[in-house]
């Protein structure tokens, strides 16, 4: 899955992340050689876990890097091994530097959830009826597109759609509840190209010149979880 970004907007952003990995990596790396000049960790088994860990660190950075979905399974893998490694420390300064390798990851993963990097997109839930998200018209000079909403979280989103557009475009999205519909200006900030036959993802950010448009994107925000929520139950009913 490639993804395309419009640097100045994430530019900070992602310099900061990697930032804030690369002080995970040298936490992580301390606390494993504590492990090993303190004899947690001896012979061939320092010399076979310092391998797999500078490996599976070096994985991490790419699909980091990469903006890759596996990164979500690396973050859940390291978490969970330095919690075990906290545990079982000897010493104040192992179970210190694993214990900050935890507080940066943390931080980082915070960071990176935006919709922007990793939008949230129901590819298992193959019956439409039941996938959490809202029915949008994307409009584009005078060109119209149907599209999907599927994520609003942090005043940012995500858009599925069949056309290709540039990341720094900026677009209006419709939305129609009823007889009233609503419209946003939002901005492309990322493009997820995904398999054949599936859509574009896009990761947008909202624009608001007023106060008014922020109340709007909130009242948006809360009808998409009371929809998905509402579907999430009939499936479960139906299932029943």
């Amino acid at each position: 899955m490639k993804v395309a970004i419009h640097t100045p907007v994430l530019n900070t952003t992602l310099t900061r992340v990697h930032h804030l990995f690369y002080g995970f990596i040298v936490f992580t790396s301390l606390g494993f050689l504590g492990e090993v000049f303190s004899s947690q960790v001896e012979g061939w088994g320092a010399v076979f876990w310092g391998v797999v860990i500078g490996l599976s660190l070096r994985s991490f950075h790419q699909v980091l890097t990469n903006l890759q979905y596996s990164f979500w399974t690396f973050a859940f893998s390291f978490s969970l091994y330095i919690l075990l490694s906290m545990m079982s420390a000897e010493s104040g300064f192992i179970a210190n530097c694993y214990f900050i390798a935890l507080i940066l990851l943390a931080i980082l993963c915070i960071i990176i959830s935006s919709p922007l990097f990793y939008p949230r997109i129901y590819w298992w839930e193959y019956d439409f009826r039941f996938r959490g998200e809202l029915k949008v018209d994307v409009h584009k000079e005078k060109q119209s597109f149907p599209g999907r909403l599927t994520d609003l979280r942090r005043k940012a989103g995500c858009i599925v759609l069949f056309q290709r557009l540039t990341p720094g475009t900026q677009l209006s999205v419709d939305y129609k509840s009823g007889e009233k519909t609503s419209s946003y200006s939002i901005k492309i900030i990322s493009r997820r190209s995904s398999i054949l036959g599936r859509g574009y993802t896009y990761g947008v950010q909202f624009l608001f010149s007023e106060e008014e448009d922020e109340e709007r994107f909130q009242r948006l925000s809360n009808l998409w979880r009371t929809i998905k929520k509402v579907k999430r139950l009939a499936k479960f009913q139906e299932i029943d």
